[in-house]
């Protein structure tokens, strides 16, 4: 009989048990480099290994080179973003992307299948960055998987379980970095804690190396080099306090603020480049991480600017709703168009409500809604609009 090995396996090794599925998983932060790193160079190097292998604009190359970077130092900050690969289509590099960050990154966990027990369980042990790929199919459908990957990008993410014949209640941490890769979107509520990266199939005449596993020494001593640059700065990381731009607020704010320390600390150009990427990728997000209710918040505001009007029908902006281009309302539901009792419903988590009002010399009163209603949810989800009105008006004579 074949007696399985006892102990802890070693870090950094994967043991076989004879006789048991699956196997153990040993993960360990590279060696750190023999030699002092300097940041910027750092950065460099990884930025031209990206591009290397992968086709990508420059805001996101800079966006994933200071990623890659925080995987070594997230823990010295109370937030560390998901990086969010994404692509319309298959084909266009997100697993390739994912291979060439297990090299890069700290303590790198690549899967394509995981449950939210598994993830709380090996985030609290090993601390590891986890890289997701094909999450598109599984990551819908599982609702507490979801709980936890959401709970993970601050340093405070816990979840709660019952452990042992006795059923003690334990904490289990939630916090690491994380890339999830798919086709499409991610669910709202992880996507507004990401940074968003679009990649697209490669055209004909772009060209990248392909990317052999078995020849990635250079990769190893990149990862190594991180490793000791994340060491020698900690002292820094933790008191670093980065400016940033009025365009961030909120969520995107917090996602960008350790990217922009980790930027504003490296220097030699990597703070202005790194709020560029944060300015064009949030700018992009801005339509793909509004919920259906920003955007018919959004979408009522230009009605009533249009009409100019202080009060409209339920009936006259459900009219105007389903005309409005590339937009859900027209086959709101079974491939029909959204009703007034739907609008009301969809209103009603804003404490909007329809009233009875009377318009014009119509003396016949109709359910309705004034535009005070909804000025105060405006200012409050729709703050972009506001943003873009004020930067207008810095830059009149």
């Amino acid at each position: 009989m074949t007696i399985p090995p006892q102990g802890t396996p070693p870090k950094g090794k994967v043991i076989h048990f004879p006789n048991k599925q699956g196997k153990s998983l040993g993960l360990s932060k590279p060696e750190p480099w023999d030699d002092d790193v300097v940041g910027s160079e750092l950065a460099d190097e990884i930025y031209s290994t990206l591009r290397q292998y992968v086709v990508l604009s420059e805001s996101a190359t800079v966006a994933i080179t200071l990623w890659v970077m925080l995987t070594y130092c997230f823990e010295q900050f109370t937030i560390v973003p998901i990086l969010a690969i994404i692509s319309p289509e298959k084909q266009c590099g997100k697993t390739t992307l994912l291979d060439v960050l297990e090299r890069l990154v700290c303590k790198p966990l690549l899967a394509s299948s995981l449950t939210a027990a598994s993830v709380f369980r090996i985030i609290e042990k090993e601390r590891p960055t986890l890289l997701i790929d094909e999450a598109d199919t599984f990551i819908r459908k599982d609702e507490a998987l979801r709980g936890v990957l959401n709970s993970g990008n601050r340093a405070s993410g816990t979840v709660l379980r019952t452990v042992g014949e006795t059923y003690e209640v334990c904490s289990f941490s939630t916090f690491s970095p994380k890339a999830i890769a798919q086709i499409g979107n991610l669910p709202d509520t992880l996507q507004d804690r990401s940074v968003c990266i679009m990649l697209q199939r490669k055209a004909q005449h772009e060209n990248v190396s392909r990317f052999l596993s078995q020849k990635t020494e250079a990769l190893n001593v990149t990862a190594r080099k991180a490793a000791q640059w994340a060491d020698n700065f900690q002292r820094e990381l933790e008191d670093t306090n980065p400016v940033l731009p009025a365009f961030l607020n909120n969520r995107s704010a917090d996602n960008w603020f350790p990217l922009l320390a980790i930027a504003d600390l490296i220097g030699d150009g990597w703070g202005q480049r790194a709020r560029e990427a944060a300015k064009d990728i949030t700018a992009q997000s801005i339509s793909d991480t509004s919920s259906l209710r920003t955007l018919l918040l959004a979408d009522i505001k230009e009605i009533f600017d249009e009409k100019k009007e202080d009060r409209l029908r339920s009936g006259s902006i459900v009219n105007k709703l389903v005309l409005l281009e590339e937009r859900p309302w027209d086959e709101w539901k079974r491939g029909k168009p959204i009703t007034p009792h739907q609008l009301s419903y969809l209103l009603k988590a804003f404490s909007i409500r329809s009233q009875t009002l009377r318009f014009g010399h119509d003396p016949k009163p109709a359910k309705g809604y004034l535009r005070s209603q909804f000025e105060e949810a405006w200012a409050h989800y729709l703050p972009e609009e506001e943003d873009s009105k004020a930067e207008q008006r810095e830059v009149l004579p």
